[in-house]
């Protein structure tokens, strides 16, 4: 009886030995880090979507990690030819899965593409190699005028810091924000249309109301002074606005001499001391 016992013991240890090691592990488990990104089928910065980073990691079994910047967890994931459902928590992700590209759509209208081993993105997903000049990191100011007197604005004058993103090879993003503000919360958000050295809106919003196509024009060489956006409109029979900016880290010295009232309010005690460095994404 003891003989049979541990024959049954041996028996099993070597199954699971078997299942363990015996079998190759599936070609398309490993790790993947993410490449690109999209948002509404425009290409984006994958720092705008994830600013750390991100990566994920296909195990056997079905099984795995998600690592987006700070955030990670365990994953489920499941193949079907060439598509895969990848659930997370509660949450299931629809996308394709071939040649060591994965492409995962989520709920908010984000697509990101994870690559493994240098596997290569497919192009259409990469901004433009060649973006328009305006885009970029901006600084400067918006100011209130000629409100109207039944407008609960005064003449008003804000700090603010604009960031111009590549979209496609002919379209880009505005995204503006002013001292009580940031990036992840903006007061305008606008579609550009890039023509040469200038572009114009397509849509979006500034503060509460939206931006129509044409509606606002970005052209440096309108401007007074070099390497400076000046845009004037209606904020609609309310008031009056405009809005100054120059790219992060030029140094606004032929306005202190000429148009000394023309600096933004934080120049000297915010902007200078930061103009070397990286724009951040909130004026404090």
């Amino acid at each position: 009886m003891k003989q049979r016992i541990m024959l049954l013991i041996s028996t099993i240890i070597i199954a699971l030995l078997l299942c363990a090691c015996g079998g190759e592990t599936p070609p398309e488990c490993g790790e993947y880090t993410l490449a690109a990104a999209r948002v509404q089928g425009e290409s984006v910065r994958v720092e705008s979507v994830c600013p750390e980073g991100g990566a994920l990691k296909l195990l056997p079994g079905g099984k795995g990690r998600i690592e987006l910047g700070a955030d990670s967890g365990s994953l489920r994931w499941q193949l079907d030819g060439e598509n895969i459902t990848v659930t997370a928590g509660s949450a299931s992700y629809e996308g394709s899965l071939k040649d060591g590209v994965m492409r995962l759509s989520f709920h908010d209208g984000a697509e990101l593409c994870f690559v493994k081993d240098g596997a290569a993105a497919a192009e259409d997903w990469y901004l433009p190699s060649d973006p328009s000049p305006l885009c970029g990191d901006w600084y400067g100011w918006w100011r209130i005028s000629n409100a109207r007197e039944e407008s609960e604005f005064s003449d008003s004058w804000f700090d603010c810091c604009a960031r111009i993103e590549p979209l496609s090879g002919e379209s880009g993003r505005l995204i503006l924000w002013d001292e009580d503000g940031s990036a992840e919360e903006p007061m305008a958000l606008v579609t550009l249309r890039f023509d040469g050295e200038t572009a114009l809106s397509v849509k979006g919003f500034f503060w509460q109301r939206d931006i129509e196509e044409n509606q606002w024009l970005l052209d440096p060489g309108a401007a007074e002074f070099d390497d400076m956006l000046y845009l004037t409109g209606e904020y609609g029979e309310e008031f009056e606005y405009t809005l100054c900016l120059r790219p992060w880290g030029t140094d606004w010295g032929d306005l202190e001499e000429n148009q000394p009232d023309m600096l933004p309010f934080f120049y000297e005690s915010w902007y200078k001391p930061l103009m070397d460095a990286a724009m951040p994404d909130k004026i404090n």
